[in-house]
């Protein structure tokens, strides 16, 4: 800000000036802002807007996802204590299966993000590129709890509509050992104080040394409702980031110089607090609620401590305050305190469950199902009391009747109510039975409910029945609930998921020093066998890079998914294999093919399938790997000529000696059939010599066998003297 020649306060930006003065030219004090006062205002515009439009429906939609009734709700009342007071876990239930989309989504790889250099012609930014690619990785795989962080935020999203997180470095040290006395490294005598006593030397060792995602709840990060809602976190003029710390932390952190000195009237001015309605809808209680004395504090007490983040002046400040009470730090430029800041601004990331344009705070997809969830429940307690009231109905005593009413009221069986006339002192109301329209009012209300969450449950499947009966129906159903949680989920990965893990890599790139991490990191990369090349660690992590996160649309399903990649795999291998055999080899390490991937794996749902390929290497060479690939390829395709051509005089061999090997069985064949058939010719022939022989025998026995005699007489007519005439 510019000098003021003026004793009035300076009223530029909207708040009043403190006046200091500058000694050494002796003139009028020189305006500075009230950092306090600052930091005041803002809390208290973010306070009443908060507490005008969003903490009611804030702590509705919690209730809700906590399967309780809001407060203010009927079935809280006293008219409803003895009816039924049901809530349907519609709401709980469509937010778990959104959280199981999530996690089917971006944990269905090894890898969580892709990095890729910005010049693939430059091999120092492909080093950097993959090192960079293993280091992110192995950090949200073994330091960061990735999974809880984002299912966390993605739950936030649903029920809040939005999800704030900040990203930093943490570093703590702790004392090894005891104290230990300096000695002079010349000589090595002990140096001594100013007291003559020896120097001690507390050793010191590294207790943490990380990059950390810390998901902040909506309601503690407090942003101009005016700003932006493309980059709310840095066109907001002003962003402050609500901490309760426990009153030891603040107190050592005092003691070491890093905070401000403030004494326990200022602490336990401070533990009020502010927010705790939605806090006790989300947890049950509060955590956080103090009710000791306001003038000391314990350790173990939490307190608020404010993250300040400010437009001033052209600057955009930072500073920690105890409250709006105390300062605990100078206010400074926010790349002085934070190094990844110079690239992306504030270190926090805002992102949303669902999009509302021109909207920060849009609607939360709990907060749509809200009037829905309330019907649903009206409809299924009506329908249970009525059925509670058939069962046991409800029953009408005459005015002045001797009737025991406790026994009538327990309505126990077999149990004995006295009366002097039954048929009129005691008559039960009992009203007609549910109709059918209670329930087809209900599947109607969850049709209604499961097309606006977007899933896909039993009771759409039920309520659907021409659509149910055939396979394709099913699918039909299938498909258009997955489409909207794919859509949420896309709106969720760009909006924070790829802002926090460009951060994260900016993180890397800025405090990153654990030659360990760097080295596996580099050996899992390979970068030095592959670029040939030993860089240091600033120029390693240095350079620009792209960030893609592995998510994609088709991915909640995993079937789904599988053959949708192994679909894309495989027209990308049949179009390789016919522009290699047109054009060649080379014509598969052209931008025009990785294009053509590309457009195959955006098909498939891949937001880039560039992370399946690596056509192009160090200054427009091709890749290594590629031109080894395809050496590779080339060897194996003449191999396969080769064995195909011995394969066809093998085949030209063994027809040959097929034919041979037939025509000799042939031969062989055909001999033994005349040799069978001559056999058969000589038994033949035999056996007709040996009928003949046996017939000549016989004949000749007769001829040659002598006659008996016969006596004489009187001949018979036709035979002679020797027989036969």
């Amino acid at each position: 800000m510019a000098d003021q020649t003026s004793d009035k306060p300076n009223m530029e930006d909207g708040v009043t000036a403190t006046t200091t003065m500058d000694a050494a030219a002796g003139a009028p004090p020189a305006p500075g802002p009230d950092y306090l006062a600052l930091t005041r205002q803002a809390m208290e515009h973010s306070e009443s807007f908060l507490t005008a439009h969003q903490r009611k429906t804030w702590e509705r939609s919690l209730d809700h996802f906590r399967s309780q009734h809001p407060t203010g709700s009927k079935y809280l009342s006293d008219a409803y204590k003895g009816r039924s007071r049901l809530f349907r876990p519609k709401t709980r239930s469509t937010v778990r299966k959104q959280e199981a989309a999530c996690a089917a989504a971006f944990f269905s790889t090894q890898d969580v993000v892709n990095i890729a250099a910005v010049d693939d012609s430059d091999p120092q930014q492909l080093a950097s590129a993959e090192v960079t690619s293993a280091l992110v990785n192995y950090r949200l795989t073994k330091t960061i709890p990735w999974f809880l962080v984002l299912q966390g935020a993605y739950q936030t999203a649903q029920i809040h509509g939005i999800c704030v997180s900040k990203q930093y470095w943490q570093y703590e040290e702790r004392p090894a050992g005891p104290p230990e006395v300096m000695t002079d490294p010349l000589t090595g005598t002990p140096i001594l104080d100013e007291n003559g006593q020896p120097a001690l030397h507390q050793p010191m060792e590294i207790a943490k040394d990380r990059p950390w995602i810390d998901l902040r709840p909506p309601e503690n990060v407090r942003i101009h409702e005016g700003c932006d809602w493309l980059d709310p976190v840095n066109s907001s003029p002003f962003l402050i980031d609500m901490v309760p710390m426990y009153v030891g932390a603040v107190k050592e952190r005092m003691d070491s110089g890093e905070w401000m000195q403030a004494g326990d009237p200022l602490l336990a001015s401070v533990r009020v607090d502010e927010t705790s309605s939605i806090r006790q809808k989300r947890q049950g209680y509060d955590p956080y609620d103090a009710d000791g004395s306001m003038e000391t504090i314990q350790d173990h007490e939490l307190v608020w401590v404010y993250e300040n983040f400010q437009h001033i002046g052209g600057q955009d400040l930072h500073w920690w305050s105890l409250g709006d009470v105390a300062l605990l730090t100078e206010p400074r430029p926010v790349e002085e305190v934070y190094k990844h800041a110079k690239k992306l601004g504030r270190p926090f990331a805002i992102g949303y469950g669902t999009l509302e344009a021109f909207n920060v705070y849009p609607t939360a997809k709990v907060a749509m199902l809200h009037d829905l969830q309330v019907a649903a429940n009206d409809i299924e307690n009506l329908r249970l009391d009525n059925v509670k009231l058939t069962m046991q109905p409800r029953t009408r005593v005459r005015s002045g009747a001797q009737v025991d009413l406790q026994q009538v009221s327990a309505g126990a069986p077999g149990s004995v109510v006295l009366t002097k006339d039954p048929a009129g002192d005691v008559v039960y109301d009992r009203p007609p039975d549910v109709t059918s329209s209670a329930y087809a009012e209900q599947d109607r209300l969850n049709v209604d409910f499961d097309e606006l969450a977007g899933s896909f449950s039993a009771g759409s499947v039920q309520t659907n029945r021409r659509m149910n009966e055939t396979v394709g129906g099913m699918a039909l159903l299938s498909n258009s609930a997955n489409s909207l949680v794919e859509y949420d989920l896309r709106v969720f990965s760009e909006t924070w998921v790829e802002p926090v893990l460009r951060q994260l890599v900016h993180l890397e790139q800025a405090y990153e020093t654990d030659l360990t991490v760097l080295a596996l990191a580099g050996k899992q990369a390979q970068v030095w066998q592959r670029y040939s090349m030993d860089p240091t660690v600033d120029d390693l992590l240095s350079a620009d890079l792209t960030i893609t996160v592995n998510v994609g649309i088709g991915n909640t399903d995993p079937s789904q998914r599988l053959q949708k990649f192994m679909f894309a795999m495989q027209s990308l291998m049949q179009l390789a294999g016919g522009i290699g055999q047109m054009l060649g080899p080379q014509a598969l390490q052209s931008p025009g093919f990785e294009a053509i991937a590309k457009e195959i794996f955006g098909a498939a749902g891949y937001k880039d399938g560039s992370r399946f390929l690596a056509l192009q290497g160090p200054q427009g060479q091709e890749d290594p790997r590629l031109q080894q690939a395809a050496q590779m390829l080339q060897m194996a395709q003449q191999q396969i000529a080769q064995l195909q051509q011995q394969l066809q005089s093998k085949q030209m061999d063994a027809q040959a000696r097929l034919q041979q090997e037939g025509l000799r069985q042939q031969a062989t064949t055909q001999r033994e059939v005349m040799k069978m058939q001559g056999q058969m010719q000589l038994q033949d022939a035999k056996a007709r010599s040996d009928l003949i022989r046996a017939t000549h025998d016989t004949l000749a026995e007769r001829v040659l066998a002598p006659q008996p005699m016969v006596p004489r007489g009187p001949m018979a007519p036709g035979f002679g003297v020797g027989g036969l005439m």
